[in-house]
Parts: structure tokens; C-alpha cells; sequence
């Protein structure tokens, strides 16, 4: 039944074929009318549209102006007339060049109203309807560089014709110096107005279904494909059906129609690379269909031919890859014979749906062989003859996917019902332990949020009263003190401040887990930093009779590029453990260096100790957090674990190692490396912001209102402030400063972040919110106890210009406060300061 039905279907092609070459033969044995159509006799009542393929005077190398009477006649020549091959200088043309059509047509006194169908004019053409210019595409020219090429595929109704009289005059102007097949490649129809409109109507209306069958059938197997990946089949068929999809559209000017335009190079290079791409991928499906018929080197030589022609295609002109399209039309050719060859051989094999996908390959061998024909005789193929082979051969190549499927899915359902038999038992367990493991799941996320909120609060609430004991005590060393009272003030700053280390370890604990820490490369002075480190920890050192000394190589570059802070914190928490771990003996800090290509070095900072030593089996947990050598020295030695955990992740975080050496009763040996650039120059050191001239006491006193609700931390502002020479005006709360700022100027702003009836950030919201304004743009500094990763960025997002963690350092309450009013310092400060004399 098969082979009869294919037979039916050759037969048919042959019968299309010969009736094409019937009918341009009927044609040349017309009689020619020089140039002229008589329509005097036609009803379009009865035939409403008539094709314009003879009597059409021919002008070479020569554009005829409307009505004009040229010198020559013009030989007379039937549509479609490609230019590729003919002789009209005495030698075969190579299809470039440019020349005039001209036809004259005499209507009847009762003619309708006209409109002429129009496409295939490649590639720059003009259309002109008794003298008037109806269709431009492009613009025609006598040389490459006049000319403006523009697809030919696009086509197009045009409007009514203009009539004069019982007689019109079509001139055609093309030229073609882009494409080696030049002229006119499909025949002109000339029809009543509506009975145009419709057929160009159904004509785009069945495009339109086809492409959007084509869409939905390439999305419909991409989807397949997505839901069984380990089946090609789907995905080969689907890229198959998007190169298709492509063709169609770029070949029939679709683009064109709604209005998306591309240069025509482009569209060109499109279109010939989906004739090279679709032999590649309707081979490539075959064979995931039958996957024992895939012939390897077969399939290589395939590619390669595929890789080539797209090469060609890609980085060579129109006029050269256009000229090798007999070659393209043979491998397209060979594609579809090849296809043949292994379904036939999965025939005989009784592969399943192989009499199926036999019968498409045949359809669609039938459309390359018209298309290859048609080019070849210097027009377009039978468009519907090929539309109707793509359209048979997808439908077939669908039904064969979707049989598969259908096995496939049987397949799998029986499989399922017989694993659901086996194992109802376990899917319960699985139900069960799925519950339980999304219920830890939960009750760990909870935990973990708990967690940060936890530590949140905890660093807002234990900052609020440490900024006001480290405040106090800033102050305190600033005023005349006895010697007992400044050394009991510095007692009380040191408790502060390894307080405040503790709460930095568990946020930099915190900020690390969450993933929220960024390192800050920048210029590092290493000479400077472990200067201060030394000079740091001396007193302590000699406090327990240690000798406590700093080595530094001569190799050692003075400046690399690295964190300053995360190196100095790494550093601290070596030399503190060291000295705390070591009764008798020393602490030695030595620094190396190793050249690491032309511009670093590895960096090696070693803490040596006489300690007590670290056995091998705690090694292990020694990095852990909350974790000692020993459970017994938490009773012996103070400290929370937390040192080595954090400053073991800062190195890694930085891109280096803490290692570690040790021997019980002997002492231990830290080593920190880091691969790190060296600097040319030495660092530009960074003072520390303090009070500069324009915030002393001699400088013009600043309106500063201050919304802080503690009223120790109000004490402790007040105090910093009268150390310059300057005070504040307080407000409760955020409404209570919104309030104020309404009604007074101000200089500046100190808020404080978490306060009853309205926050901080809240209120400079609304501040900013009123651009028109009194005080709108007034410099705001955040003052909080927040310190969690991400709160000073928040706050600045929020319209705050400056942020001050609490506990404040005075030193940078004053750099912000001077930062602030350096950049308001601008042409409109005078407003405000006029505002404040008025």
C-alpha cells in the first residue's frame, strides 16, 4: 500500500513539472503584439485576474521614462525572464547588470477598478503605472555603487491604477549587481481590486497558519524533547522545523509585510544558509530515529560539508556564494537520497514507522527536485508544489514522533504500574521521611533566621550602652585628670574596646556564614601594620615577661595590594592567642617574602611561640568555632573559641592559608600566606579623620539637630560635640525632628536609626520625599548601633549622606561631620545662609 501511494505521488510531480514546461511553451507560441496586451474583449466579471507573462518589451542596459519613445523597439520576451545565461551582448550575462520592461494594455471601456500583483524583482526595482511610481524596492542602478538592493521575496497588492483613457502602461525598472540571478523571476498578474485583495488575503492568511503550525509544532517537540532528554529524536525534529520556519518567513518577505526590516545581505545569507542547515538536520533526525543505522564517518563528512558552506556563506559576498548554488542544490540532493537510503535499509530491517517516514522523504525529495528546477530555469519553483512536500513531510515526521511517544509513554506506564506495585510500601516511607525532612528543613530555617535576628538586636542593644561607656570615656581623656583617674579612664577603654571585639568576632562570624563579608583590596604598608601590631601588644608582652620581638626580611616589598583591616584583625587574633598560650619564654613575629612572577610575592607571616603546645588530636577542632585545644583550658585561659575560626576564613577569603605547627610543651607556629601583588610605590598612609580646621572651636558654629531618644548616648554626643565648639538641638524621635526641620533652618542632621513613634530612615524618607522643602537637602549622618552586613549601604540608599557605627569613635564622628559639610559647601549654601540672616 505504501509503494502504490508513493507511485501516485511521483506521478503527480512528474505531471506538475511537465505541465509548467506545457505551459511556458504555450506561451512562446504566442503571437507577440509589440509590447502591446489587448484587453478590449476581456470580462473581469468572468476572469477576474490574468497573468502578465507575454508581450513585454525589453530595453537592456537602459531605463525607459514613462511614455517616453525610445530609438529601439526592444525585442519582445515572456515572464519570468531571469537574465543568468541569455545573450544580450554577445556573450553569455552572469546575471547582473539592468534593464526596463515595458507592456501596454488595452482595457475595455468597462474596466474595474485594477491592482497589480507583483514580486520576484531581483534585486532593485521600480514599478511605474502610467507614469506614476506604484512599488520601489530598493533603488535600481547602472552600476553597484547606485544601486540599493532589497529583497525580491516580498510580495506585494499595489493600489488601484491610475487609468488613462482605455489604456495602461507598465514600465519596469531593475537592475541587479548584488546577485548572480538577476531580472524578473515570477510572472505579474494584473486583477479586479477585490478579487486581488482576496486571494492576497488567503494567500497570507494560509501563511500565516503555516508558520504558526510550524512555531507550535518546533515549541511542541522542543517541550517533548524537555521532557524526555534522553530521547533526541524530538530536539533533531524540532531544529529541523525552526530551519523551516526560518526559510519560509526570510524566503516569502514576512518580515517585510509587518514591517521588520533587515539589510538584504543579511536576509540572503539567511536563506542560503537554511538550505545548507536543512539536509544537515532532517539527517540528524533520521538517524535519532535509528540510531543503529547511524553511519559515523557518514555523519563527520556531513558536518564538515554543512561547517564549509555555512563558512562560505557567512564570510563571502552575495555574488560569490550565490554562484555556487549548484553545488548547495547537490548536497541538498545527496541529503534527501541519503535519507532514502536509510529509511529504505530500516525497512527491510522492520524498524518501526520506517514505511512512514519513507513515505515524507519521497514527498520532500519531490519538492527539492521542483525547487532545484525551477532555480535552475531561471524563476521560482512551484510555491505551492513545495509548500504542500514541507507540510506532508512534517505532518509525517510528527505522526512517526508522535507513535514513538505513544510506545514510549505505554512503555512507561506499564513500567510505572508495575514500580507502584512493588514499592507502595516505600513511597510511603519516602512520604513520610520527605515530611520529616522538609519539617528540619523548616524548623533549621527558622533557627537560622532566629539567629540572625538574634544577633541583629543583640548588637544594636549591646552597642547602644557601649557607645555611651567608650563615649565617656573618649571624653574623659580629653579633660584634666589625676594620674590614678586617666589610668582607671584607660582601664575602662581597654574593657571597652575587648568588648567591642568580641561582639565584632560574633558579626564577622555572622557576616562570613551568610556570605555577606567582602574583602577590600587596597595599598597595605606591611611595615606600618605589624609596627603597630607590635607596638600594640609590647606592654603585655613585658607585662609577662616575654620576650616579644618583630623580624622582617629585607625582601619584604614595603607595599602590597590586600585588605588592611582583615589583615591587621588576622594578625591581632595570632599575636593574642600567642602571648595568652605562653607563660614563659617568647613571641616572635617574623614576615618573608618570595617572589611570585614579575609582580608578586607570596607573602609568609609566621607568630612563634614557647607555649604550651597543641597536641596532634585537637588539631583538628582547633579551627572549629567556639572550639579550644582543650576542654580544661576554657577554665584556664579566657576567650570564646571564636579567634582562630574567624581569622582561618579570613584567609581564605583572601585567598590564602593559616597553617599550623606545633608540638606539645614546646610551643606552636602560625603561619599566614598569602599570594599578593607588590605595589611600586609606597602606600600614601591614611590618617586618621579627626577635627579639621573648619570643625575647631575658633571655626562658625554649625545648627545641628540631633534625633537620638538614649539619653546617655545624648550626653555622650553632647560632649563630642562641645569638644569642637559646637551643640546640638535633640529632637525623640523621627516625627519630632520632621517637625523641627519644618520649621527652622539647619546646617545638619545626626539621626539615630531605631527610635520610637518614627525610625530614622523612615523619616529621612520623608524628609527627602519634599524636595520644595525647608531643609530638604540638609546633609544627614546615620548615628546606629546597627552593624550587621548590608545596614550602611541601606541607609544610604535611604537619602542619608554620611553613616557612624556606635560605639563612635570621635575621630569618626568628626571626618564624617567634615565630609558632609565639604561636599554641601556648593554655590547653594549662600541660599541657606541668606535664609538664616532673613
Amino acid at each position: 500500500m505504501i509503494y502504490r501511494l508513493i507511485g501516485i505521488i511521483i506521478l503527480g510531480l512528474v505531471l506538475s513539472l511537465s505541465t509548467g514546461a506545457w505551459a511556458q511553451g504555450k506561451a512562446a507560441s504566442d503571437t507577440q503584439s509589440a509590447g502591446v496586451l489587448d484587453l478590449t474583449d476581456h470580462d473581469f466579471s468572468v476572469q477576474s485576474q490574468i497573468d502578465l507573462d507575454k508581450h513585454w518589451q525589453f530595453f537592456w542596459r537602459e531605463f525607459v521614462d514613462p511614455g517616453q519613445e525610445t530609438a529601439t523597439s526592444g525585442p519582445i520576451v515572456s515572464m519570468p525572464h531571469g537574465w543568468r545565461g541569455q545573450n544580450f551582448d554577445g556573450v553569455p550575462n552572469d546575471g547582473t547588470g539592468f534593464a526596463s520592461y515595458r507592456l501596454r494594455i488595452l482595457l475595455p471601456d468597462n474596466a474595474p477598478s485594477l491592482t497589480l500583483q507583483v514580486k520576484g524583482l531581483a534585486y532593485a526595482s521600480s514599478v511605474y503605472a502610467n507614469g506614476v511610481l506604484i512599488r520601489a524596492m530598493g533603488q535600481p542602478g547602472t552600476s553597484a555603487i547606485t544601486e540599493i538592493a532589497r529583497s525580491y521575496n516580498t510580495q506585494s497588492v499595489l493600489p488601484v491604477l491610475p487609468k488613462t483613457g482605455a489604456e495602461l502602461e507598465i514600465i519596469i525598472h531593475i537592475s541587479n549587481h548584488f546577485h548572480t540571478h538577476g531580472g524578473i523571476v515570477e510572472t505579474l498578474t494584473l486583477g479586479e481590486s477585490g478579487a486581488m485583495a482576496m486571494a492576497a488575503s488567503r494567500k497570507n492568511l494560509a501563511m500565516t497558519m503555516m508558520i504558526g503550525c510550524l512555531l507550535m509544532l518546533a515549541l511542541y517537540h522542543f517541550l517533548l524533547f524537555a521532557a524526555r532528554p534522553s530521547d533526541r529524536a524530538p530536539l533533531h525534529f524540532a531544529f529541523y522545523l525552526a530551519v523551516v520556519l526560518t526559510y519560509v518567513v526570510v524566503s516569502n518577505g514576512v518580515l517585510d509585510t509587518i514591517g521588520v526590516f533587515f539589510s538584504t545581505s543579511l536576509l540572503l545569507k539567511i536563506e542560503y544558509l537554511c538550505l545548507i542547515l536543512g539536509g544537515l538536520t532532517v539527517l540528524e533526525f533520521v538517524w535519532s530515529v535509528y540510531p543503529q543505522l547511524h553511519w559515523r564517518k557518514v555523519n563527520q563528512a556531513v558536518r564538515l560539508y554543512t561547517v564549509l558552506a555555512g563558512g562560505l556563506i557567512i564570510f563571502t559576498s552575495a555574488r560569490t556564494y550565490t554562484s555556487l548554488l549548484p553545488i548547495y542544490n547537490l548536497g541538498l540532493l545527496s541529503a534527501v537520497v541519503l535519507n532514502l537510503a536509510i529509511v529504505i535499509l530500516a525497512i527491510r530491517l522492520k524498524l518501526p514507522d520506517a514505511k512512514v517516514l519513507l513515505l515524507g522523504v519521497f514527498v520532500i525529495a519531490g519538492g527539492v527536485i521542483l525547487g532545484i528546477v525551477g532555480h535552475t530555469a531561471g524563476g521560482n519553483a512551484p510555491a505551492m508544489m513545495i509548500y504542500f512536500a514541507l507540510s506532508f513531510f512534517v505532518l509525517t515526521q510528527a505522526v512517526v514522533i508522535g507513535r514513538q511517544a505513544a510506545r514510549a509513554t505505554e512503555t512507561s506506564e506499564r513500567l510505572r504500574g508495575k514500580l507502584q506495585v512493588a514499592n507502595s510500601g516505600l513511597e510511603e516511607k519516602v512520604r513520610e521521611r520527605t515530611s520529616e525532612l522538609r519539617a528540619s528543613v523548616q524548623a533549621a530555617e527558622a533557627a537560622n533566621q532566629a539567629k540572625t535576628d538574634f544577633l541583629s538586636m543583640m548588637s544594636h542593644e549591646l552597642r547602644t550602652p557601649m557607645n555611651a561607656v567608650l563615649g565617656s570615656a573618649q571624653s574623659l581623656k580629653t579633660t584634666r585628670l589625676s594620674k590614678k583617674a586617666h589610668e582607671l579612664v584607660d582601664t575602662l577603654s581597654d574593657a571597652g574596646q575587648i568588648l567591642m571585639t568580641l561582639l565584632n568576632d560574633i558579626l564577622d562570624l555572622a557576616k562570613i556564614e551568610a556570605g555577606k563579608l567582602e574583602i577590600d583590596q587596597t595599598n597595605v604598608d606591611l611595615r606600618h601594620i605589624l609596627g603597630g601590631v607590635e607596638r600594640l601588644y609590647r606592654a603585655q608582652a613585658n607585662d609577662k615577661g616575654l620576650d616579644f620581638s618583630l623580624e622582617i626580611d629585607d625582601n619584604v616589598p614595603q607595599a602590597i595590594k590586600s585588605d588592611p583591616t582583615r589583615l591587621r584583625q588576622i594578625v591581632f587574633n595570632l599575636v593574642s592567642n600567642a602571648i595568652k598560650f605562653t607563660g614563659a619564654g617568647s613571641v616572635t613575629i617574623h614576615v618573608s617574602a618570595e617572589p611570585v612572577g614579575q609582580s608578586k610575592n607570596q607573602i609568609r607571616i609566621s607568630i612563634t611561640d614557647t607555649g604550651i603546645g597543641i597536641a596532634e588530636e585537637a588539631r583538628g577542632r582547633l579551627f572549629s568555632r567556639f572550639e579550644q585545644a582543650e576542654t580544661s583550658t576554657s577554665r584556664r585561659f579566657s576567650g570564646t573559641g571564636l579567634g582562630l575560626a574567624i581569622s582561618k576564613q579570613l584567609a581564605e577569603l583572601m585567598g590564602g592559608v593559616l597553617n599550623l605547627q606545633s608540638e606539645v610543651g614546646k610551643g606552636s607556629t602560625f603561619t599566614l600566606c598569602l599570594e599578593a601583588e607588590t605595589m611600586a610605590t609606597k602606600p600614601v598612609s591614611k590618617t586618621t579623620p579627626n577635627a579639621s580646621p573648619a570643625l575647631s572651636a575658633k571655626s562658625k558654629k554649625l545648627r545641628i539637630l540631633a534625633a537620638e531618644d538614649n539619653l546617655m548616648n545624648r550626653r555622650v554626643l553632647t560632649a563630642f560635640l562641645a569638644s569642637i565648639g559646637q551643640q546640638a538641638i535633640y529632637a525623640d524621635h523621627g516625627q519630632d525632628a520632621l517637625d523641627r526641620l519644618a520649621e527652622q533652618p539647619f546646617d545638619l542632621v545626626l539621626m539615630d536609626i531605631q527610635m520610637p513613634v518614627m525610625d530614622g530612615v523612615s523619616a529621612v524618607k520623608a524628609l527627602r520625599a519634599n524636595a520644595k522643602g525647608l531643609n530638604a537637602n540638609i546633609p544627614v549622618i546615620a548615628m546606629t548601633a546597627n552593624a550587621m552586613a548590608g545596614d550602611r549601604q541601606s541607609y544610604l540608599d535611604a537619602g542619608m549622606n554620611d553613616y557612624v557605627a556606635k560605639p563612635m569613635d570621635v575621630r569618626a564622628l568628626y571626618a564624617a561631620i567634615g565630609r558632609v559639610m565639604s561636599a554641601s559647601a556648593k554655590p547653594k549654601k549662600a541660599k541657606v545662609v541668606k535664609a538664616k540672616v532673613a
